[in-house]
């Protein structure tokens, strides 16, 4: 086991062993990135020894239970040699493919197989020229007749050493090579720079097939599939490559493709090599402290100590350097020999403010501290924004503020800037502000060359500046150094009395290379490597009337109601060297790092696209080949549009799509867009709202514009997709059914005013001091955000029936109906009047079938409308076409079925037999009505008259007070509404003498001998209640010899009614309809 002691003492002697823990930074901001551009922890191994020393095999470890945490993979450190080792948490003892294959990798790949050095065989030939000769990529073809040359391959570039002439067709090499010690190769990387593809086969193995097909085999007359230039090197891991390898006169072969062969450019430089280790711990450190352990393969400890706590940017590193005790650097120095600035004591990384910045209630007094121990540190400051210099002024007492003023100030050894500039912003003036504020603090001079040098673009045109966060409540949240630059088109004209917007870049050089704070609260996203400050140039009083602010903001959050990916952003008030700047709408940029946030699964492996084809991240390859696409293929082909999906997300292009048409957006589709796909086979088109200032009714005014024939006419990318899609008949049906789907939720006139609302809500607070700023009134813009809503309730049935009317549409219309309502009761006869219609276009309302369907004109159909109860309401009227396609119109035929409405029965009571019949009267009788008492139907039912007006009805028998329903049944069963009463009346009881089963008003045996007739031979009798001599509530032999038995004995005597006449006391199914001699 290992103890803390043991590690103490170790930390407190001077080291012994020959690889020590020289450096250490547990809190790495800005010192140093690794491969990937993160900023990980680190730890500095050196072998101070005299003698190599392989690390193989050893550990490094935070666990003093586990010392072989994170293991070395072989490396010889030499004599004085310092290794860097990341304590990332990657795991990484060998670079990733991700890491050695991304575009710009800065891992060296060593060509240790094959080099630039290597000369090679290559066959030319004109493109009509015949070969290359069979077998030519196999090891056992004789190209002794081939010239030989050196790599680059090329028409005469700076780094072709082997030139051709232009015209030529592909190009055939071929080359021989040895592997030493092929056992312990690890990892093989093909490298390649190269115009414009090429085909290679390793020992007579066809292995890797770039822009050419893999079925097809290379001649003189062919070509790349696509175009590249050779401005770098493309690289590809092919372990796989390792098992077809041999110790000795291994063949790679190659054919060299050109896009065309008129193309000026030709390039082939390839090496095969391998790449180092890497030195990615499993595990992090804490800045808190903890212990770090360097151990030998047995687990023995070499070097360790129990870190303090650090700071940031700091590093503790041995003092001398290799050899001495461990101390707090000011300097951290990763790879060279360690600074002698050491301390004992933690060593800030920026000026201490006390009090801090925000909004205050009066004057302040600021004490500016550090804890340098150092006799020539000085902390020096500005009051205007600009960065403090050595020529600044010194701080030696508190600075009293007495209205809004930043500080920053920055620590300095002598003439060299130790701690980096920080600022902190205090807001003396009252002021009534509600959204969170934006300070932003830089050199006026530079401020002033963002703002107003309207051409400046790019990385030339970043200023660096000092950005501070303050919550709701003016509370400090953040602040951080970062580059600031101008953002927009025509936004940028003007002078300072413009609100512009900006651009702000994280990065190292600055402060925080990422910005981690929720500024957009909507979004789950929290780290930011850039932000766009949105002044809404087009939607703002300081550059026109009608200005709402809010206009972009709302469309893009629409957007995302209808399930999309935006850009999403949050308001902020703007101030800029404490002058106030209005209020800003900060959203995300949309750039490989955004999708990356969004997708983490597909990396920042994307193609970015905006305005003008404009290339912002990857290549436009993608792209072009999906243009052309659009542009050469007939969408009504059968299949095409499955083959659009795959280049396009249909669902995301169509929501985009309608969203800007939707919203009469005439700055676009020419303007204002961006397009992104992964970077993988399978990888689609999606497109994102942005920059939609003119849109909500801003230019032009109204909401009537046609802006789907405005996106037809215009000259751009997306009118080209849209242009080529609408000639689908599938699609342009799609495209209207997805219309009417957003008209009812995303885009319906509740949802886009509830967007509306909450963003007023969100700045009505700061818009009296951002109106005032511009000479206008907030009642001036509470009047301009109404014409929003106003827009929102009437935009959709225009832009609809626009999109209805195009003449691009191709498939039959209908656009009204006569008649336009109808009672459904028997199949009805109406006209459709639209166009297109054709001898085979076919009819059907809610997809049912019209019975019969007659073309009058190209304008005008006859349809007859089904009998069927589901097309109440307004059905849909679905013309198709085999040729044309289909089209779906809704609204254009009311359809109401005839419901009955009883009012009285006449007369409203009968007797419980039924059989009376009685007279409903109301109205929309129809034939063949229904009447149920209770559910039981009426035994006949018949019009009183031909108005519908009254009905003739036998009652059923019943008992009781029962509901009476009259149910219409064409086209199916509608019952009447209400119910209307009718009371059944009790009958007298029935009276009869119990055993008098003759009639003859006496007992006697002629009675059983009646009885036993009425058993067995089925004679017929007026009270079958009357012979039921023992009351059991059913007839048998039983009864005549309970009766025989009391005439002879005398004793029992039958149930009553006995000896009288009168009713059955008790009850049963037998009945008395003739009561004999009692009758």
């Amino acid at each position: 086991a290992l103890y803390l002691g043991a590690i103490l003492l170790l930390s407190l002697q001077t080291a012994s062993a020959q690889i020590v823990i020289n450096e250490i930074q547990a809190s790495n901001r800005e010192t140093i990135e690794d491969v990937d551009g993160d900023s990980p922890d680190w730890v500095e191994l050196q072998n101070v020894s005299a003698t190599p020393y392989d690390i193989g095999g050893h550990g490094l470890s935070d666990d003093s239970t586990n010392p072989l945490k994170w293991i070395f993979p072989s490396y010889v450190l030499d004599p004085g040699e310092r290794l860097l080792v990341w304590c990332s948490g990657k795991d990484l003892q060998f670079p990733s493919e991700e890491q050695v294959t991304r575009l710009g990798s800065t891992i060296e790949v060593r060509p240790t197989v094959l080099g630039l050095e290597q000369e090679w065989s290559y066959l030319s030939g004109l493109p009509e020229s015949v070969g290359p000769a069979a077998g030519w990529s196999q090891a056992g073809f004789d190209a002794s007749g081939w010239a030989r040359g050196l790599p680059g391959f090329g028409f005469g570039d700076d780094d072709d050493r082997t030139e051709f002439e232009r015209g030529v067709g592909a190009i055939f090499l071929r080359t021989t090579f040895d592997v030493d010690n092929l056992e312990a190769l690890e990892s093989l990387v093909l490298q390649v720079n190269y115009d414009d593809g090429f085909v290679a086969w390793l020992n007579g193995t066809r292995v890797i097939s770039i822009h050419f097909p893999e079925d097809e085999e290379p001649t003189f007359a062919s070509n790349s599939t696509r175009s590249r230039e050779a401005r770098r090197v493309q690289r590809w891991m092919v372990p796989e490559w390792i098992d077809l390898l041999r110790p000795q006169e291994n063949l790679l072969a190659v054919a060299v493709l050109n896009r065309t062969h008129s193309s000026n450019d030709m390039s082939f430089l390839p090496e095969l090599g391998t790449v180092g280790p890497t030195f990615h711990t499993n595990f992090e450190l804490d800045s808190d402290g903890e212990v770090i352990i360097f151990s030998s393969p047995e687990g023995e400890i070499i070097d360790g100590l129990d870190m303090p706590e650090q700071s940031m940017d700091r590093s503790y590193a041995r003092v001398p350097d290799g050899t001495g005790d461990f101390g707090y650097l000011l300097y951290p120095t990763p790879g060279t020999a360690n600074d002698t600035h050491s301390s004992d004591r933690i060593l800030p990384y920026e000026v201490g403010f006390s009090p801090s910045g925000g909004f205050k209630d009066g004057a302040q007094s600021v004490t500016l501290s550090a804890d340098i121990p150092f006799d020539d540190f000085q902390i020096r400051y500005t009051t205007n924004g600009t960065a403090p210099t050595q020529t600044s002024s010194l701080y030696s007492e508190p600075i009293q503020i007495s209205r809004d003023r930043v500080i920053r100030a920055a620590g300095f050894l002598g003439d060299q800037l130790v701690l980096e500039p920080a600022s902190e912003s205090y807001f003396i003036t009252s002021r009534d502000l509600v959204l969170p504020a934006l300070s932003v603090s830089m050199d006026p001079g530079h401020f002033q060359e963002v703002h107003n040098n309207t051409g400046a673009r790019g990385r030339a045109a970043e200023r660096e500046g000092f950005l501070e966060i303050f919550e709701l409540d003016g509370s400090p949240a953040l602040k951080t150094g970062f580059g600031m630059r101008l953002h927009g088109g025509a936004g940028r004209n003007g002078g300072f009395s413009i609100k512009k917007a900006y651009k702000a870049y994280f990065r190292g050089e600055y402060g925080d290379k990422k910005l981690r704070y929720p500024i957009i609260p909507d979004t789950g996203v929290e780290v930011f490597d850039k932000l766009v400050l949105r002044s809404n140039f087009n939607d703002a009083f300081r550059t026109g009337g009608g200005a709402s602010y809010i206009r972009d903001q709302v469309l893009r959050d629409l957007h995302q109601d209808m399930g999309a990916l935006v850009s999403n952003g949050s308001w902020y008030n703007l101030f800029v060297n404490m002058q106030y700047r209005g209020v800003y709408n900060v959203v995300e940029r949309m750039d490989k790092v955004f999708f990356a946030s969004y997708f983490p699964e597909d990396g920042e492996n994307w193609d970015v696209i905006k305005t003008g084809d404009d290339i912002l991240d990857g290549d436009s390859i993608a792209w072009t080949a999906m243009l052309n696409f659009f542009r050469n293929t007939n969408m009504r082909e059968p299949g095409n549009l499955e083959l659009a999906a795959e280049k396009i997300d249909i669902e995301n292009y169509t929501s985009y799509m309608l969203l800007n048409i939707w919203g009469q957006n005439h700055d676009w589709p020419h303007n204002n867009w961006y397009a992104a796909r992964p970077r993988r086979e399978d990888g689609r088109w999606i497109f994102l709202s942005w920059d939609a200032e003119f849109g909500l009714g801003r230019n032009p005014g109204g909401w009537s514009s046609d802006t789907f024939n405005h996106v037809l006419s215009r000259s751009s990318s997306l009118s080209t997709i849209m242009s080529s899609l609408i000639n689908s008949p599938d699609y342009a049906q799609y495209l209207i059914d997805e219309l009417d789907r957003y008209l009812e939720g995303p885009l319906s006139p509740q949802n886009v005013i509830a967007e509306i609302r909450r963003h007023k809500s969100a700045i009505e607070g700061d818009m009296i001091e951002e109106c005032r700023m511009s000479g206008q009134s907030i009642g001036a813009w509470n009047a301009n955000v109404r014409t929003l809503e106003v827009f929102a309730q009437r935009r959709g049935p225009a832009i609809r029936t626009a999109i209805l009317n195009s003449a691009r549409i191709p498939m039959p219309r209908a656009r009204y109906t006569r008649p336009n309502t109808i009672e459904l009761v028997d199949p009805v006869e109406i006209r459709i009047f639209g166009t297109r219609f054709t001898d085979n276009t076919t009819v059907a309302f809610n997809d049912i079938p019209a019975p019969r369907t007659e073309r009058i004109s190209s304008r005008e159909l006859l349809a007859v409308v089904p009998a069927d109860m589901s097309l109440e309401g307004q059905p849909t009227i679905t013309l198709a076409d085999p040729v044309q396609g289909h089209f779906t119109a809704r609204e254009l035929l009311e359809v109401t079925l005839v419901r009955p409405a009883p009012r009285v029965i006449r007369p409203d009571l009968g007797s419980e037999s039924g059989g009376d019949t009685i007279t409903i009267e109301g109205e929309n009788f129809t034939e063949g009505a229904r009447v149920e008492f209770n559910g039981v139907p009426s035994p006949q039912v018949e019009a009183a008259g031909d108005t519908g007006e009254a009905l003739s009805v036998v009652t059923p028998p019943g008992q009781g007070l029962v509901k009476v329903r009259v149910i219409n049944t064409r086209p199916g069963d509608l019952p009447s509404t209400n119910e209307l009463d009718f009371v059944y009346i009790p009958s007298e009881p029935e009276s009869f003498l119990r055993g008098d089963c003759d009639g003859d008003g006496r007992h006697s045996i002629s009675d059983g001998i009646c009885i036993l007739s009425y058993l067995f031979r089925g004679v017929q009798i007026g009270c079958p209640d009357s012979i039921d001599t023992d009351d059991s509530g059913s007839l048998g032999l039983t009864d005549a010899v309970y009766l025989l038995n009391w005439l002879f004995r005398l004793d029992p005597a039958p149930a009553a009614p006995f000896p009288s006449c009168g009713s059955d006391p008790t009850g049963d199914e037998l009945d008395c309809p003739v009561g004999g001699s009692c009758g």
